[in-house]
């Protein structure tokens, strides 16, 4: 069934989002004389959403909000340049993480939290110098509100992402100079 003459509002909660990432870059040589670029990165973000309410329905939606922290060893960071001296575990980029969230719902008027921890894997397509990736991750959490004997909620999850950008050297993105 369908109604054409239903007049609807939605409203969406304004967000705050404040990050930073940070780098340390180290050198050092290895046994077969060859130097390798390793690299540390850290990542903290925090977000906070405004709580939104609708006055004629009674409908409020609470004020989610929380905070993430993560990790990324990378072993080389040229591995372009060195792909064919390098082994497979040289080429990864290993992640680890911890996030804390607040979810826009409450149960028996106490807020549900999610948190976990983030084990991750990326490695590199490096067939045609591309920067593209397969990304693995493992997530163990729980949502609960906190209380001794309401909610409490365990689980195991993983994803799998591809990400797929170009070569430096893609014909496609190359500037023309015409003659």
């Amino acid at each position: 069934s369908s109604s054409k003459n239903v007049k609807t509002s939605v409203y969406l909660a304004q967000r705050t989002q404040l990050g930073m990432a940070y780098k340390i870059r180290f050198k050092d040589s290895r046994k077969d004389n060859s130097l390798r670029n390793s690299e540390i990165a850290l990542h903290v973000n925090y977000t906070k959403s405004q709580t939104l309410s609708d006055t004629s329905s009674s409908i409020t939606v609470n004020q989610p909000q929380g905070w993430n922290l993560g990790f990324q060893y990378t072993p080389e960071i040229g591995f372009q340049d060195n792909s064919t001296n390098m082994k497979f575990h040289e080429k990864l980029h290993y992640r680890f993480g911890y996030y804390q969230l607040s979810q826009p719902y409450k149960l028996n008027g106490l807020t549900v939290y999610n948190r976990a921890f983030t084990l991750g894997f990326g490695m590199p397509i490096t067939s045609f110098r591309t920067l593209s990736s397969i990304n693995l991750a493992f997530y163990a959490g729980e949502r609960t509100n906190y209380s001794v004997t309401d909610y409490k909620e365990r689980y195991l999850g993983f994803s799998f992402g591809v990400t797929l950008s170009p070569s430096n050297f893609d014909k496609w993105f190359v500037k023309r100079k015409l003659d």
